[in-house]
């Protein structure tokens, strides 16, 4: 039976909470979903585009506002935009159909493909990975180390003697298991930074200055990874193995 101070803690957790669910469509000022929604459908795909880039601003965790953004982006034949947004819906939601499936077309549309380098095996657990939201993946450790913490407390404190409790070292040893994948997803989402080309052709230099030489040249869409920032340049690295500066207004982080 849950005892007075925990039910008093869960209708606080409701009451903090649930404002702020319903505080996406209430919110004064700005354009709605609805005003995005007639404006894609009367064929304004730029002011769609600027409500819905001031909605995902507001919403950054809304994983149907960046894809609603990368589909008018798309309309808008803005092909490097359009993998931003469909990337950072599929980082929210990673195993929904339709994001998938337009990410997975709009990557096929790049000019240009670049063999992946990387070691076999950290491509195969980077795209296991890529099926995990960070959320899901820390969720479930603490889901994990909570139930641990809950056997040790039922065998010292219960006098029978549980059949369950045996599950003591299998969920230990679970929930070991689980700090790799939800590690990965935190450093994922705190360091690596990755980024899209959304410019037609970017120049890649060995330096961050316009008078270094030109390395090579990207198209639009492609992915890179952001290793480092200085000024108005990026030093990025590609999955072939290549890495070089470009000026920042070629990117767009995801």
């Amino acid at each position: 039976m849950m005892t007075r101070k925990g039910a008093l803690a869960v209708f606080f957790f409701f009451l903090t909470c649930l404002p702020f669910a319903a505080a996406e469509d209430a919110a004064p000022g700005g354009p709605s979903r609805e005003e995005a929604a007639q404006a894609y459908k009367q064929g304004d795909f730029e002011k769609t585009a600027a409500a819905y880039e001031a909605l995902a601003g507001k919403y950054p965790d809304s994983a149907e506002l960046h894809y609603n953004l990368g589909n008018v982006y798309f309309k808008l034949k803005k092909t490097g935009k359009a993998l931003v947004e469909y990337s950072r819906a599929k980082r929210i939601d990673p195993r929904d159909y339709d994001i998938n499936e337009n990410l997975t077309y709009a990557q096929g549309l790049i000019e240009y493909k670049m063999d992946d380098k990387r070691n076999w095996y950290l491509i195969q657990w980077d795209r296991l990975m890529g099926l995990v939201a960070w959320q899901e993946a820390v969720f479930l450790s603490l889901g994990l180390y909570l139930a641990w913490i809950l056997l040790w407390i039922a065998r010292f404190t219960v006098r029978k003697n549980l059949k369950f409790l045996f599950l003591i070292k299998p969920v230990f040893i679970l929930f070991l298991l689980s700090l790799a994948p939800a590690g990965w997803k935190y450093w994922d989402e705190s360091w690596r930074r990755e980024a899209v080309v959304v410019v037609p052709k970017a120049e890649v230099r060995y330096g961050p200055s316009n008078a270094d030489k030109v390395a090579f040249r990207l198209v639009e869409g492609l992915k890179v990874r952001v290793l480092q920032a200085r000024e108005d340049w990026c030093l990025v690295g590609l999955v072939n193995g290549d890495s070089g500066w470009s000026e920042k207004k070629n990117l767009e982080v995801i």
